[in-house]
């Protein structure tokens, strides 16, 4: 995969297109989103900005750089670190040990979106799972 393209070119509208389908996906199967009026059409009307908020854009941005990275022969916990350094939060939960992909994917979702409805664990895991599949991880 091509840097630029993932960033620029017509990955980036693709991944827009799988942000939205794996929140289609999730707010279809899981009661607790439903149970907040969020339905597949709320999906639909949502702009990329308003896309870029969802839980499934971080993980997918996280996949997306962990791609790029591992195909240039990064070690996963390099790759990880990495992005905790370009992207750093500010609170005082700490990184998750050991330090893996699903793991720190499911910390980065804490931390960014733990304000907002609660994604469960089986959620997240079938996201990263489709994610890597998307990107040929």
């Amino acid at each position: 995969m091509n840097l630029f393209c993932s960033l620029f070119g017509s990955n980036r509208q693709n991944k827009f297109v799988l942000i939205k389908d794996l929140a289609k996906s999730r707010v279809d199967k899981d009661p607790m989103a439903r149970a907040l009026g969020a339905t597949p059409s709320t999906i639909d009307k949502m702009n990329q900005t308003m896309l870029l908020s969802l839980p499934e854009a971080t993980i997918a941005s996280i996949i997306e750089t962990y791609a790029v990275y591992k195909s240039q022969g990064l070690y996963d916990t390099e790759i990880l670190e990495a992005h905790e350094a370009e992207h750093p939060v500010n609170c005082a939960t700490t990184k998750p040990r050991p330090l893996t992909l699903t793991n720190y994917i499911k910390y980065r979702v804490a931390v960014e979106h733990g304000h907002d409805a609660p994604i469960s664990e089986y959620f997240i895991e079938h996201e990263i799972q489709k994610s890597l599949e998307f990107f040929f991880v």
